[in-house]
């Protein structure tokens, strides 16, 4: 792109600062970590590894999940963790949730042996029954979390290789689904949202043990 030549000084600066660079351009991937992980995808699960490269060209890295993850409610002291969830609001919507959903709930506790009560709290504490679901691409707090949080980047990358086999079970482009902060994805129709590598487990073949849905309704994405 070329500027004017009347352009100097202050505004140059501007002007450069809004150019785009190399890095913006290929987003992550012309890392060597990214590198790495996208030959080990395909020589692992025989991935397409050009595909792979033009997926992560569109990654881009979420200080704000970085931000997030370093101060998890999860961490507050018990006294100040239950005046998050201990709420009135969250108390009704879990008695609205347990009336609409009672037949799929019994058959949980009927089948699995998992009481209403245990479902019930998890749902209410990772969605707010579905109200709080869905911030981030999948694809780019996965990435974040497993190329630029070194403490669980482990953790994240095995994470992010099952989301990339759940899309391409399911048939699902891997830039479009939606979830968490962390990459947990909304499950449909329940609201509640669950990572990748226990979606993928939680199905036997196109049929979910999570509540009878079907596997593939896991990745949906938010509309």
């Amino acid at each position: 792109m070329k500027l004017p030549a009347s352009i100097h000084g202050p505004a140059l600066a501007i002007a450069l600062s809004c150019l785009p660079t190399a890095s913006s351009q290929e987003g992550i991937a012309g890392r060597p970590d990214v590198r790495a992980f996208i030959q080990e995808m395909s020589g692992k699960h025989r991935f397409d590894a050009q595909e792979l490269n033009r997926l992560f060209q569109q990654v881009i890295i979420q200080d704000k999940i970085l931000d997030a993850i370093a101060r998890p409610a999860e961490a507050k002291p018990w006294y100040a963790y239950r005046k998050i969830f201990l709420t009135e609001a969250r108390i009704q919507g879990g008695l609205s949730f347990w009336e609409r959903n009672s037949a799929a709930l019994a058959n949980a506790r009927t089948n699995y042996g998992v009481p209403p009560e245990m479902i019930i709290a998890i749902i209410g504490i990772e969605t707010l029954y579905g109200q709080n679901t869905a911030n981030y691409r999948v694809i780019d707090a996965l990435s974040t979390l497993a190329f630029e949080y070194p403490k669980r980047a482990g953790f994240f990358r095995h994470e992010l290789e099952d989301f990339l086999l759940l899309c391409r079970e399911e048939g699902i482009d891997p830039a479009l689904p939606k979830g968490s902060y962390t990459g947990a994805m909304k499950l449909a129709p329940v609201h509640a949202q669950q990572l990748p590598a226990l979606c993928r487990r939680s199905g036997s073949g196109s049929t979910s043990r999570y509540l009878g849905q079907p596997c593939g309704r896991y990745c949906q994405r938010r509309q």
